[in-house]
C-alpha cells in the first residue's frame, strides 16, 4: 500500500518535471554562425522561424562597443533605422534578450551606417503556444490504493 504522502510527492515531481518543458523557451542565436554582423540577411535568416513569448535572441558580435551593439526599437521604428526612442541598448557582445511580450519588435546596429547596410531584424513575437504534452491530473497521476 502506497501512502498518501508518497503519492503526492510523485505527482509534485511530475507536475514540476512537466512545468519545466512547457516553460522552457527556444533560444535562437541571431544570424547562426555568422553572428549579428555586416553582409548578413537578417529577414533571410527569420523566415520560417516563429518566435514567441518565452524564446530567447542571442546576438554574438565580439564585445567592442566600437564595432557593433544592439538596439531593441518597435517594429515599426527598425523599417527606418530610428534609434530613439528605445526599449535598450546592449554592448556586451553576447546578448541575450528575452522576448516577454508580444507584437512586432525590431534589433538594429546603431554604429554608423549598419543599420542603413542591412544590419537590422524585425520580428512579430506571438503568445507562447498551448503545450501539446500529456496533461496529468491527480486522479491519474496517482497509483490506486
Amino acid at each position: 500500500m502506497v501512502s498518501s504522502a508518497v503519492r503526492l510527492a510523485v505527482l509534485l515531481v511530475l507536475v514540476c518535471l512537466s512545468s519545466s518543458m512547457l516553460c522552457e523557451g527556444t533560444q535562437y542565436i541571431v544570424g547562426d554562425n555568422g553572428g549579428w554582423a555586416l553582409d548578413i540577411d537578417y529577414q533571410k535568416w527569420a523566415s520560417g522561424k516563429q518566435f514567441f513569448a518565452g524564446d530567447s535572441l542571442v546576438f554574438n558580435y565580439g564585445g567592442d562597443e566600437e564595432t557593433h551593439n544592439v538596439i531593441v526599437v518597435t517594429g515599426s521604428a527598425v523599417d527606418g533605422c530610428v534609434k530613439e526612442p528605445n526599449l535598450g541598448v546592449y554592448e556586451s557582445g553576447n546578448d541575450e534578450l528575452f522576448l516577454s511580450g508580444t507584437g512586432d519588435l525590431g534589433f538594429l546596429c546603431g554604429m554608423a551606417d549598419h543599420c542603413t547596410s542591412g544590419m537590422k531584424l524585425k520580428i512579430t513575437v506571438k503568445a507562447a503556444p498551448v503545450s501539446q504534452g500529456v496533461s496529468l491530473s491527480p486522479a491519474a497521476a496517482a497509483p490506486s490504493t
